[in-house]
């Protein structure tokens, strides 16, 4: 009987301790526009995908997802304006390899730790890498540009930008090719696609 007597004091107990937080959450999220950031210039696969997502994710919360792009070092400038705003969800990155994976085995001094300083939320997107080649190149299959590069001819190799995916797949072609290849980094994926 008097572990039956204790139960709704223990309960009302509990409620009286979360009325004080209920003010906290009151207020909806989100109140105002989001950021969606982009590490990289406009035009490239991330773009893209952060444009759609932001369509689909303002939508969804009824509020204004608003992308914008801060290019530069690889992902970095970007990538930290995140780690270093305010930690309340209205500045979002849309992450992708060099700032996530990369950056910190490849640049010296890096300000922010992607481990430690960004949480994944979601998984937007899968994007391969794909190599094409003009199409009045003498060769059309990989075995073809393989036989390529062996006769040692010098070519260059583009990417959207120095340590991205694309480069480091160019750098490891190089590697087994004997330096036949030059990289030619673009200032990110939307210049390349249009030149």
């Amino acid at each position: 009987m008097r572990a039956a007597q204790l139960l709704p004091i223990g309960f009302v107990a509990a409620v009286l301790s979360i009325v004080p937080m209920a003010e906290g959450w009151s207020q909806t999220y989100p109140s105002r526009t989001i950021q969606l950031i982009v590490a990289y210039a406009a035009g490239g696969t991330g773009d893209i995908v952060a444009r759609s997502v932001a369509d689909k994710l303002g939508a969804a919360l009824g509020q204004s997802v608003v992308v914008e792009n801060r290019a530069g070092a690889s992902g970095a400038i970007g990538a930290h304006s995140v780690t270093s705003a305010s930690p309340d969800g209205y500045t979002l990155l849309l992450g992708q390899t060099a700032e996530v994976a990369i950056n910190q085995h490849w640049l010296k001094g890096l300000n922010y730790d992607p481990d430690k300083d960004l949480m994944p939320i979601a998984l937007a997107a899968v994007v391969p890498l794909a190599l094409v080649v003009p199409a009045k190149a003498p060769y059309s299959t990989l075995p073809e540009f393989i036989a390529a590069l062996k006769a040692k001819p010098k070519m260059t190799f583009a990417s959207a930008g120095i340590g991205t995916p694309g480069h480091f797949a160019g750098e490891l072609l190089k590697l087994q090719f004997d330096d036949n290849l030059t990289h030619v980094p673009y200032k990110g994926a939307g210049r390349h696609l249009m030149t």
